[in-house]
């Protein structure tokens, strides 16, 4: 059985809008990191030495399968020769 959890009403709208709110912004983040070449994005990302040689791999990988990127035409969504 599920628990019941009780939260005031405006905390409930609070949260509510905050979710919509995070959710447009992820979908617009997402569509416009996507226009631009993939290896410009993961060149911006390793600037900023916070992520391993692995995940950077993992990205460009991810954002060339992505079905966005090829849909869309992106000049780098292809693989490379």
């Amino acid at each position: 059985m599920a628990e019941k959890i009780t939260i005031p009403k405006t905390e409930y709208t609070r949260l509510k809008r905050e979710a919509e709110a995070y959710r447009k912004f992820t979908a617009h983040f997402f569509q416009t990191v996507v226009k631009e070449p993939i290896e410009d994005i993961v060149k911006d990302f390793r600037k900023t030495n916070l992520y391993t040689k692995e995940f950077l791999g993992d990205l460009e990988n991810g954002l060339r399968k992505s079905s966005y990127a090829k849909s869309h035409g992106t000049p780098s969504a292809s693989q490379r020769p």
